[in-house]
């Protein structure tokens, strides 16, 4: 409820109460918080080891990332994403955010940087055609003036037009980030670049994001740093993260999902309980539901003792498979529990 936090970023190994944490996804949705999730347990080793550390339910990772998904929450796969797409959203990057425009000093970089923006589905910006003519009339005639915009190195030995360019499209009305690639350190030349970004994007109310592509960090990468244009490493990891920003819309209520308004876990539809409860069922148990959803699946019967077992099977007809029925042995192999073949 705090009106000075605009993100909440959580590494979470478990949720031991499923429908109070639904409830306080819900409650944070309520109140425009975007939540960024790094959850603990996408795969069975991770489930196993969350489990011996806190105790807590780690839950199916498909299931999780539903309930995510229901309540507006970014899911992350890494604790540099989880940072990177945090800082993303607290600068308002998210569904309302308008297309991106690439600005660079090297074709090689834009041609990349485009091709990675559309393999992450990342819609690039149709510029306005007053920021193309502008670009045209700056910067040399053999520079890309549409999106992604090439400026070439000639204009980094000139600042003052390298910031009058790069201003020209994050003041773009079309576009709602930009994209800087930097494929290498080139010292002086890059310490410019550098500069420009600082400025333009503190003066900017739009994201100005500068990818550093090269492992050497010189003044310019510093420069960066100090002043909180912390920049990615790769234009995969910088995409992958806009990409879900763009597709994450705060404060939006899912389709038949009513709003939570007290406290978390004091109010909660039955469609949150019903999405969010973990139990695990017996086979019988989860084949009636199963079957009550009009799926198909193959007969079976329960059978409580060795003599309703042999009339089962004979009124199923032989061959038959045998299977523990139990919600305490999810994975019957496990145990021995399964016998294939009986035919008789």
């Amino acid at each position: 409820r705090d009106p000075s936090i605009k993100v909440i970023s959580v590494l979470l190994e478990g949720a031991k109460n499923g429908e109070r944490f639904a409830s306080a996804l819900d409650l944070a949705r309520s109140n425009g918080k975007q939540v960024v999730i790094l959850k603990v347990g996408q795969s069975e080793y991770g489930i196993r080891a969350a489990q011996s550390h806190t105790g807590s339910l780690a839950g199916h990772a498909r299931v999780n990332s539903a309930v995510y998904r229901q309540f507006g929450a970014i899911e992350v796969r890494d604790v540099d994403e989880l940072v990177s797409v945090t800082r993303l959203a607290v600068l308002g990057v998210n569904a309302k955010t308008d297309g991106i425009a690439i600005f660079t000093m090297s074709g090689g970089a834009a041609a990349l940087a485009a091709d990675v923006a559309g393999v992450h589905g990342v819609a690039l910006a149709t510029l306005a055609p007053e920021t193309v003519t502008e670009l045209r009339d700056s910067l040399p005639a053999f520079a890309a003036v549409e999106n992604p915009v090439d400026v070439t190195a000639e204009a980094l030995s000139k600042p003052a037009l390298l910031h009058r360019s790069l201003d020209a499209v994050a003041a773009d009305p079309r576009v709602g980030l930009v994209l800087v690639p930097i494929p290498a350190d080139y010292g002086v030349v890059t310490e410019t670049l550098a500069n420009a970004i600082i400025d333009v994007g503190q003066a900017s109310r739009k994201p100005v994001v500068p990818v550093w592509m090269s492992r050497f960090q010189g003044a310019g990468y510093v420069a960066l740093e100090t002043s909180g244009f912390a920049p990615f490493p790769s234009l995969t990891k910088a995409l992958t993260a806009i990409a879900k920003c763009l597709r994450a819309a705060p404060g939006a209520t899912p389709s038949g999902v009513p709003r939570s308004t007290g406290e978390p876990g004091t109010e909660l539809s039955a469609s949150i309980t019903a999405s969010c409860s973990v139990a695990v069922l017996s086979e019988v148990e989860s084949k009636r539901l199963l079957r009550e959803a009009g799926i198909s699946i193959p007969q079976g019967v329960l059978a409580r003792t060795r003599n309703e077992a042999v009339a089962a099977a004979e009124q199923l007809g032989y061959p038959v498979a045998m299977k523990i029925s139990s919600a305490q042995i999810p994975h019957k192999t496990e145990v021995n529990g399964v016998r294939l073949g009986i035919a008789s």
